[in-house]
């Protein structure tokens, strides 16, 4: 669970509606959970390579899903600008 956490697969889907649900603003819900997501993606690389080895990592999928993290946050934060609360609060909740 903790590497899906690292890759964003767990992290974004379990935090995001939590935050709407206990009443935040979804675009702040979303902004924060992106912004946070790198931090959290990083701390667990460097501890998974320091525990099992750079060398046992899977660099034909950790380096797209590292370049894609880093094209889309900005995008997910644009188009979070853009759509309604009320829609985007449905959204998350889907």
């Amino acid at each position: 669970m903790l590497y899906l956490d690292s890759s964003g697969g767990g992290w974004g889907p379990i935090l995001m509606p939590a935050f709407v649900a206990t009443g935040s603003n979804p675009r702040k819900a979303v902004g924060t959970v992106e912004f946070t997501e790198p931090i959290i993606s990083v701390a667990t690389f460097v501890t998974f390579g320091l525990i099992i080895g750079f060398e046992s990592f899977l660099w034909s999928i950790v380096l797209p899903m590292v370049i894609g993290g880093i094209i889309l946050s900005p995008v997910a934060a644009y188009v979070c600008s853009k759509i309604p609360r009320r829609l985007l609060g449905i959204l998350v909740g889907l």
